[in-house]
């Protein structure tokens, strides 16, 4: 719901800490989820997620992209 509610209310434009911390729990979460998921519909979903929520975090703060980036790839390590 606040993913919707940032779309809707264009809350990026002026609370752009707020939704740059709702994206990266997003993510988080959906890098969770991709990897319990086997090959399928839902895991494509989640990808195509993945990458429009990175393209937003980039465009706001590309430091944490770029951190955020490491940390899940040392994860899967």
């Amino acid at each position: 719901q606040l993913m919707e509610q940032i779309e809707e209310y264009n809350i990026s434009e002026w609370e752009t800490a707020l939704c740059v911390s709702v994206w990266q729990s997003t993510y988080i979460n959906n890098q969770k989820l991709i990897e319990g998921e086997k090959d399928g519909p839902n895991k494509t979903a989640l990808e195509k997620m993945q990458k429009e929520l990175f393209d937003k975090i980039v465009k706001y703060d590309a430091v944490l992209a770029l951190n955020l980036e490491s940390h899940i790839q040392n994860e899967g390590e």
